[in-house]
C-alpha cells in the first residue's frame, strides 16, 4: 500500500499582540488585540510596536520593545488524514532573531496530535543577540489497520522589553548589613 496524507480544513488560526505598562506579562495590558481570521494584528504605542499574523503557510510574530513589555503570538493548526501503518515527519522552516541588549525572547514550537494523544512539542528559542535559522520537526509513527486523523500545530511567540537595572530602596543596604550582622552574631554564639 502506498502511504498517503491529505490535509483537511484549517482548524484554527489565531494572532495576538499585547503591550503592557511594565515588564511582566501579569501587568494589565495598555493595549491588546487578537484575531481568529488570520488577519494581521498590529499595535503601536510610544514609537514601539507589536504584531502577529497566522496563516496556514506562514506564522509570524514581532515585538519591538522599550521599557514596557511587548508580546505577540501566532498559532495555526491544520487537520490531516493519514494512511494506516505510516511514519510521518513534518519540517518547518524557522527564523528567529533577537536583538542584542534586548531581554526578551523569540520562540517557535511545533507538535503533532493523533486522536486524543498529544505529543510533546519541538521547541526552539533565541534570546538577546541570538539568531536561529533552520528547521523544526514534528514526527510520529502510527500503526493499525485504519486511517488516522491528526492535527499539526505550529506557533511563534515574541516577547520584547529592555531590562532596567534594579534600583535598591534606601533601606535595602541597611537591612542587608543588619542581616549579615545577625548571622555573624549567631555564628559566634554557636561557636562557644
Amino acid at each position: 500500500m502506498t502511504p498517503w496524507l491529505h490535509f483537511t480544513v484549517v482548524d484554527s488560526v489565531w494572532s495576538y499582540a499585547s503591550i503592557s505598562p511594565g515588564t511582566s506579562a501579569a501587568d494589565f495590558p495598555v493595549a491588546q488585540s487578537s484575531s481568529w481570521s488570520g488577519r494581521l494584528v498590529e499595535l503601536h504605542a510610544d514609537g514601539y510596536s507589536a504584531w502577529a499574523q497566522a496563516r496556514p503557510d506562514e506564522i509570524s510574530s514581532f515585538a519591538a520593545g522599550g521599557p514596557n513589555l511587548f508580546a505577540s503570538t501566532a498559532l495555526t493548526s491544520l487537520g490531516f488524514l493519514m494512511s494506516p501503518n505510516t511514519s510521518v515527519t513534518f519540517f518547518f522552516h524557522t527564523d528567529l532573531d533577537m536583538a542584542a541588549g534586548d531581554a526578551g525572547l523569540a520562540a517557535a514550537a511545533a507538535k503533532v496530535t493523533f486522536g486524543n494523544e498529544t505529543y510533546a512539542a519541538t521547541e526552539i528559542d533565541a534570546r538577546g543577540g541570538e539568531h536561529f535559522n533552520g528547521y523544526l520537526s514534528a514526527s510520529r509513527d502510527v500503526y493499525g489497520a485504519d486511517a488516522v486523523q491528526g492535527k499539526l500545530s505550529v506557533a511563534t511567540y515574541t516577547e520584547s522589553y529592555t531590562a532596567a537595572a534594579p534600583v535598591p530602596e534606601p533601606a535595602a543596604p541597611a537591612m542587608l548589613l543588619g542581616g549579615l550582622g545577625l548571622l555573624a552574631a549567631l555564628g559566634r554564639r554557636r561557636a562557644r
